[in-house]
């Protein structure tokens, strides 16, 4: 069994490095989402790190090099750890979780159910309301395509809604929040710019307030903000 440590919620006061033979940087994005649940975990978690921005609207080949190098995929976000490159969100949340012990699983069925939520994440509301929040923050006129990611993007929140209206518990796996909640509260956080009020699913809005409460949460734009150019 794996537990987590109770100084896994830690605050702005207390920030610490994993391990100062291994320092950690973390490439990424302002806009991005992605970056954001990966800076939303270490930040929740007290851990310092060096941020690179990356301008995602330059050229791919104009990037800069040593990111090219590091990035297979080519995206972000980045992290390197010592000598640990990792790529994909949901994958670095996983590495980190394990690796620091920050809000990791207290079971082995738990590590399973977070495995779950982080596969519906990268599937679902990570792929649906990232979109439709790019068509309509950029007023991109892909009538046929906006109506899919939205239908989608109700649907995920429909599920969400679900999961916490079944239930007595405070967060995904259960009282404690995990990556889990990471992950799939990202892009929630930036739901206006997609023309989504979150308000009209109300257990989905509850939840999102009880994250909004952990000690050290930042919104994404005065997070990314405060690490940017």
């Amino acid at each position: 069994m794996s537990l987590q440590r109770d100084d896994a919620v830690a605050t702005e006061n207390s920030r610490v490095r994993p391990d100062e033979a291994l320092p950690l940087r973390l490439y990424g994005n302002r806009n991005s989402g992605h970056s954001y649940k990966v800076a939303l975990f270490l930040q929740l978690s007290a851990i310092d790190y060096e941020y690179v921005h990356i301008n995602l609207d330059t050229n791919r080949a104009h990037r800069p090099a040593a990111f090219r190098r590091l990035a297979k995929f080519d995206e972000v976000p980045i992290v390197v750890y010592g000598d640990i490159v990792l790529s994909q969100s949901n994958a670095i949340l996983l590495y980190l979780s394990r690796k620091l012990r920050r809000y990791e699983a207290m079971s082995e069925y738990d590590q399973e159910l977070i495995h779950q939520w982080l596969f519906w994440e990268a599937n679902r509301i990570g792929f649906s309301l990232s979109n439709l929040r790019h068509i309509r923050r950029l007023g991109l006129t892909e009538p046929e395509l906006e109506i899919y990611y939205s239908n989608r993007t109700k649907d995920d929140l429909d599920r969400l809604n679900q999961e916490f209206s079944q239930g007595e518990k405070s967060f995904l796996i259960g009282e404690r929040p995990t990556i889990a909640d990471i992950s799939c509260c990202g892009y929630l956080f930036w739901a206006r710019e997609a023309e989504i009020n979150v308000d009209q699913w109300p257990a989905v809005s509850a939840w999102l307030s009880r994250i909004r409460a952990l000690p050290g949460w930042i919104e994404p734009s005065a997070l990314m903000a405060a690490r940017n150019p």
